[in-house]
């Protein structure tokens, strides 16, 4: 779902608006959380987790779009504070499920608070102008050479990053 939403968020920016993609893929994720505790069998889960990777790779694909589309070749510094939101909702969404769960004594709370926290940033996000992609609408005036070889490469160093980030963030939660 991931692999497929990146391909489907790329074609969905460059022919919409960027902030109702952005909407449509955290409403997309939210119904997906809220409905997976009540799901009752593996293979509606299974389809729910597809159609979630689908929702959550368009919005990491919008994240780092947008802000390049924004702040062009200045947007190092935010960049750095979207991968830094990742890090601290990847530490503080742990913590807010237990809590729910020591308060409620289910996960089934605990699904639907995160469902409704993902929700919340909808109505701002659609009241926004979407950031446009200059580059494409005048032409940025820089040659650029493609490198088949390049692309494959740093296509392999993200395939072995991520995984291994992903590795050992599941075993270091589950220990």
């Amino acid at each position: 779902g991931y692999m497929v939403g990146a391909l489907l968020g790329g074609w969905l920016y460059d022919h919409s608006s960027g902030h109702a993609v952005m909407a449509g893929g955290l409403v997309v994720g939210a119904v997906a959380i809220a409905v997976t505790p009540g799901l009752p069998s593996l293979w509606l889960l299974a389809a729910v987790f597809l159609v979630m990777g689908v929702a959550l790779s368009v919005l990491d694909v919008g994240g780092n779009t947008l802000l390049i589309w924004f702040y062009g070749g200045k947007s190092g510094p935010a960049m750095n504070g979207l991968h830094f939101a990742f890090g601290v909702g990847a530490l503080a969404a742990p913590l807010v499920v237990v809590q729910i769960v020591q308060w409620t004594g289910t996960y089934d709370w605990a699904y639907r608070a995160l469902a409704a926290l993902i929700v919340l940033p909808v109505v701002f996000l659609l009241r926004l102008p979407s950031p446009r992609n200059a580059q494409s609408e005048e032409g940025s005036g820089v040659a650029v050479r493609n490198s088949t070889l390049l692309v494959v490469l740093f296509a392999l160093l993200f395939l072995f990053y991520v995984g291994t980030e992903a590795s050992f963030g599941d075993w270091i939660y589950t220990y």
